[in-house]
């Protein structure tokens, strides 16, 4: 018979107390464990976490202190050992904002078992925005933030490791875990159809502590590339500006968080598309 895919998510995180429980809840519906990294963390996160690790969830949760923001390398330390001492047959790198989702007529576990395993799956972005529409007394981000952009552009997408590129001694993670670099590999599989529910800005609060804290660690770190994570750059000025980010502004800066600024009015439009609890 042959073995079920084990799959291993990874992650660096840091305040994400509104979304870490939704997001250990829905995606371990689909892996064999989540190991996470909470770096600097300031807020509820790790209690959250702790708490989910009692009630069962497979879970491995660790801490990084240093003032530098450092995924690439933490997180490409962590897949060599996953794959050293751990042997899943996939490596998921996912961040807290992310949720692996399928297009109806299959299901995930479907959708990975047919995945080529000479090569990576890039799995695309779907971002989701808050609108002042959203019903504000809802906690649970899943049920209350329901439309998402109708168009990505650029066309960001994650990536599904599998085990034989993840052992190679020269693949490594970039920042924002976009591709796998220094493997000889085929072009990324796009033939499926998974895709990432993603809700990168979700309240003023989460905003502010998102961009203020993450871009002092991202510019502390020494081997920071111009242009990285430019668009925590273009907010940082306007989240540290004490002045009320009102509802209509998020919505705005939700569209376009990510997004080529010449696209056209038409290329911003929403749609609603509540993710199945």
């Amino acid at each position: 018979m042959e073995r079920k895919p084990s799959i291993i998510s990874i992650t660096w995180a840091r305040n994400e107390e509104d979304i870490i429980e939704s997001f250990v809840r829905r995606n371990c519906e689909n892996l064999d464990k989540m190991i996470i990294i909470l770096h600097k963390t300031e807020d509820s996160s790790r209690d959250i976490l702790e708490r989910l690790k009692q009630e069962g969830f497979p879970l491995d949760i660790r801490g990084d202190s240093s003032p530098v923001h450092r995924q690439s390398k933490a997180l490409t330390r962590l897949m060599r050992e996953v794959v050293s001492e751990l042997h899943p047959q996939w490596i998921l790198p996912l961040d807290a904002d992310e949720f692996l989702c399928v297009d109806g007529g299959t299901t995930i576990k479907q959708e990975i078992s047919g995945l080529p395993k000479d090569r990576v799956t890039n799995i695309p972005w779907r971002t989701y925005v808050p609108t002042p529409a959203d019903d504000d007394s809802e906690s649970d981000v899943l049920l209350r933030i329901i439309n998402r952009r109708v168009v990505e552009s650029p066309q960001y997408c994650k990536i599904f490791v599998p085990i034989e590129l993840a052992k190679n001694i020269n693949a490594y993670l970039p920042l924002g875990n976009h591709e796998l670099c220094g493997v000889d590999a085929p072009s990324p599989n796009i033939d499926h159809s998974l895709y990432l529910a993603h809700f990168p800005i979700r309240s003023e609060k989460q905003l502010r502590n998102k961009i203020i804290k993450g871009w002092k660690s991202h510019i502390s770190d020494p081997d920071r590339q111009e242009g990285q994570i430019y668009q925590w750059e273009e907010l940082v000025d306007r989240c540290g500006d004490p002045k009320k980010i009102t509802r209509e502004e998020l919505e705005k800066i939700a569209k376009a968080y990510a997004f080529r600024r010449d696209n056209s009015p038409e290329d911003c439009r929403l749609i609603c598309d509540p993710l199945t609890i």
